[in-house]
């Protein structure tokens, strides 16, 4: 909970200086324009590489995400389709894939 809330202090305050530098005038307009690209194409991939980076495999890859996946392009790409019939057919949805049982003893 710490995390969140730190995570959300810091983009609060990084709004706050932004906002405060434009309205001061620092960066002319065209400047405001190639900074908004340069975080759309450049800062926001390069914050998902590093999360998904540090991310446990089996919080990423389970069958929410390959619905979402079908559900955002239905029926464009008959590997997404088959894979997650396959997937949630074989195993309990959030099980996907399966993990192995804990080891007893």
């Amino acid at each position: 909970m710490q995390g969140v809330l730190a995570g959300f202090v810091t983009l609060e305050a990084i709004i706050a200086l932004g906002f405060l530098l434009a309205h001061l005038g620092v960066p002319r307009a065209d400047s405001q324009l190639l900074l908004s690209r340069l975080v759309f194409f450049v800062a926001t991939p390069a914050l998902l590489f590093q999360t998904l980076a540090t991310a446990p495999v089996d919080k990423i890859l389970t069958s929410g995400l390959a619905l979402f996946r079908l559900l955002s392009q239905p029926l464009r790409n008959p590997i997404t389709v088959g894979s997650f019939l396959a997937c949630s057919a074989r195993w309990p949805v959030g099980r996907c894939p399966p993990q192995s049982p804990p080891r007893s003893g």
